[in-house]
């Protein structure tokens, strides 16, 4: 046999093992990628739920700016954190992203107000108010908190 032969019919195809290398390498790339995009949903799920839990805790913390000092929702001052008052108008729990009441949703809004006063004038007359807002996220609990004082002033 020639070279002539031997070269001409080894240009006539690939090898089975040039496909499977092929096919593996592209099998990987593929699981790769796949795994990437996957990650990438849970992280937008995740920052979405964040967004939505910040929203609904600014929501509350407004609400709070628009209320007198002397309201009676402010006078439950036992620092633990209880369902924000109905007076409030605001929705009950549990609570979807936006802000409505569903048996079904996910997010959970409670407050916390502390009569807060020192000894110095300009520290007597002012409350704490401590938003929390809790979801459950693939299994795992969440809790967002913020926090405003509310002042006689305002």
């Amino acid at each position: 046999m020639s070279l002539r032969a031997f070269v001409n019919r080894s240009q006539r195809g690939l090898s089975l093992v040039e496909i499977l290398v092929a096919l593996t390498l592209i099998s990987i790339g593929s699981l790769a990628a796949m795994t990437m995009q996957q990650q990438g949903t849970r992280s937008n799920q995740a920052s979405y739920s964040r967004e939505a839990a910040a929203a609904l805790a600014r929501q509350l913390l407004e609400t709070v700016d628009s209320v007198s000092y002397t309201s009676p929702c402010l006078n439950d001052t036992s620092g633990s954190y209880v369902n924000p008052c109905p007076a409030l108008g605001l929705a009950t729990n549990p609570i979807n992203a936006q802000g409505q009441s569903l048996a079904t949703a996910g997010y959970t809004r409670q407050w916390q107000v502390s009569a807060s006063g020192g000894t110095a004038p300009n520290t007597e007359n002012y409350k704490t108010v401590r938003v929390r807002v809790t979801w459950n996220d693939r299994g795992a609990t969440n809790q967002l908190t913020m926090t405003t004082v509310k002042s006689w002033a305002n």
